[in-house]
């Protein structure tokens, strides 16, 4: 994805900061305090995802497009895109439509710049279609967020207006972000307009279709006071200068292994008979030197499509183990459950990690997790109930 001219406010439901550092592989780290001076700053106004009824015309539109696209759903940002249709093939049948395919470029990139990623797409003579960027990494100097990389996935649903101008959303729920945090991105809007790349970049291009609202005007919303980074200190299992730890216990043998998928996380908390249970999806990645581990976690009472409990991204040594902080975690059920979080984890297979917790819960009461465990075994990609196989602790 392009991004030119962005201003670096993130948007996050509940976010985990991680003890280790952000990005794929930890190339790039982000410092605590100004990942919470992005949730301080976020604009969180819901849009809504809306039916486009209008019809669109059906031309040939090679050439370079300017798209400019509101990324809401990620706060206020928006990001610019140069937009290349390279290849315009009518079929045989008039009424098929066309094939086209394209190139994504940065807009101050030169015209003969190795793409950011290519595309092809079916276009069809209601004069839409739709672009699946696949997967894309925007590296840290051209970032929208301070100092981080970010990897993404994007389908723009698109629809052309006239030669020179387009528009559209994003509806698909496969359109996310992979970091810096897992995000969903349908809520995007875009416009769109065709110029000469070898000219001036177009100024005032709109950030969505004439004919849809902007969303409702909601004002942000209220994020939880994650606190601050000395603020862990007063939670259990603090360690030297007040930083809240994970335990520091041996969880017997681990290795890396490909986790990417749906998850059963359960919790067993001595002082706290109910214990937890989250729904976490994870995505894992590996290289010749380094591993690193990012997912949401949801609990489990709560709504398919609402936002995630947290986030979280780290690095996973050659044993399996990787290690997250969570400041400020709220889990709403039955109960809201309020806490501080040190997680200590180890991945035994690709079908099971575990691992143990220090911290403390603030509410519905006080007390320690000294002593939690927690275990995790995978699920089917689409399942939201508790497996035969489940398991709070390491086996």
């Amino acid at each position: 994805m392009v991004m030119r001219h962005v201003r670096p406010l993130v948007h996050v439901a509940l976010v985990f900061l991680l003890l280790a550092p952000l990005g794929c592989g930890g190339e790039e780290s982000v410092p605590r305090a100004t990942f919470y001076d992005f949730l301080g700053r976020a604009d969180r106004t819901p849009l809504d995802v809306v039916e486009i009824e209008e019809p669109g015309v059906f031309t040939d539109i090679r050439g370079a497009w300017l798209f400019n696209v509101d990324l809401r759903p990620l706060g206020d940002v928006q990001l610019e895109l140069r937009v290349t249709v390279t290849e315009f093939e009518p079929a045989e049948v008039a009424s098929a439509g066309a094939r086209i395919a394209g190139e994504f470029h940065f807009p101050d990139d030169p015209i003969d710049a190795e793409p950011l990623t290519t595309w092809e797409a079916e276009y069809g003579i209601d004069g839409r279609f739709a672009i699946r960027s696949g997967f894309v990494r925007i590296d840290a100097d051209r970032s929208p967020i301070e100092d981080t990389a970010v990897e993404v996935e994007f389908i723009l649903d698109v629809i052309v207006l006239d030669e020179q101008t387009a528009c559209g959303q994003v509806t698909d729920p496969e359109s996310i972000t992979f970091l810096p945090i897992i995000l969903e991105l349908p809520g995007t809007t875009f416009g769109a307009e065709r110029y000469d790349p070898t000219g001036p970049v177009p100024t005032g291009v709109p950030l969505r279709c004439p004919f849809t609202q902007a969303g409702p005007d909601a004002g942000p919303i209220d994020t939880p006071d994650a606190g601050t980074p000395s603020d862990a200190g007063d939670a259990d299992g603090s360690g030297e200068g007040g930083e809240l730890q994970p335990p520091d216990i041996d969880l017997g043998g681990g290795q890396r292994a490909d986790i990417t998928g749906r998850f059963w996380f359960s919790t067993k908390i001595p002082t706290f008979p109910l214990g937890l249970n989250f729904i976490a999806d994870v995505v894992y990645r590996e290289s010749s030197q380094r591993a690193s581990l990012d997912g949401t976690l949801r609990t489990d009472t709560s709504d398919p499509g609402a936002p995630a409990a947290g986030v979280f991204s780290t690095q996973v040594d050659e044993g399996g183990l990787f290690e997250v902080v969570i400041i400020g975690l709220v889990a709403e059920g039955s109960l809201t459950v309020e806490a501080d979080v040190a997680l200590l984890g180890q991945i035994v297979d690709e079908d099971t990690f575990c691992g143990a917790a220090d911290g403390a819960v603030f509410a519905p009461l006080a007390l320690s997790l000294t002593g939690t465990t927690f275990g995790a075994v995978r699920i089917a990609d689409d399942a939201t109930e508790a497996p035969d196989n489940a398991i709070d602790a390491c086996p």
